[in-house]
């Protein structure tokens, strides 16, 4: 068992549960030996693959593509992908500009809410526990979480909660 207690069978969704009293956070997930690996987000944030990610913010994607990963340990998708998420994180999630932020694929950027709608639900709903059972990249969680003790995330991709997770704690949200 590791540090996130993941030994749920794989027909139970990931979840992250943050409790602001205390200061902490438990992630239990699906697949246990597959999430470890997933869980390691470190190579793509390290600062050789950050700097040639903002040398290449501005690259055609699809010849960047044909090119070889200049990193052992990263796919040339894997930087092609962040750099797509950085783009869409300028126009839609502008909060998530920022060094250390980890993002998913095209699919889950599109289907979340964008910063300032995330901003308008988190208005006016407030209370002690709040549980989201649709979390994808987490971005209205992240926004209703300000309002509430404690925070309770659920997903069905187990490396899609580790990345919110990881966001998170990036972010300060701990």
């Amino acid at each position: 068992m590791n540090k996130f207690g993941q030994l749920n069978p794989p027909s139970v969704p990931a979840f992250f549960f943050l409790n602001k009293k205390k200061k902490s956070s438990t992630q239990v997930g699906l697949r246990a030996i597959q999430s470890l690996r997933l869980m390691d987000f470190s190579k793509i944030i390290s600062s050789d693959i950050q700097n040639y990610i903002n040398q290449n913010i501005n690259s055609d994607l699809n010849k960047l593509l044909l090119k070889k990963s200049p990193f052992s340990d990263v796919t040339m998708q894997e930087i092609v992908q962040q750099i797509k998420g950085r783009k869409t994180a300028e126009k839609k999630f502008p909060f998530l500009t920022k060094e250390g932020i980890v993002f998913p694929p095209n699919l889950n950027l599109e289907q979340a809410s964008s910063q300032s709608t995330a901003e308008y639900k988190a208005q006016n709903l407030k209370g002690k526990s709040f549980l989201d059972l649709t979390c994808g990249f987490g971005i209205d969680a992240y926004f209703l979480s300000k309002n509430f003790d404690e925070v309770t995330l659920i997903e069905q991709n187990p490396e899609l909660i580790s990345l919110v997770e990881s966001n998170w704690k990036t972010l300060g949200r701990k």
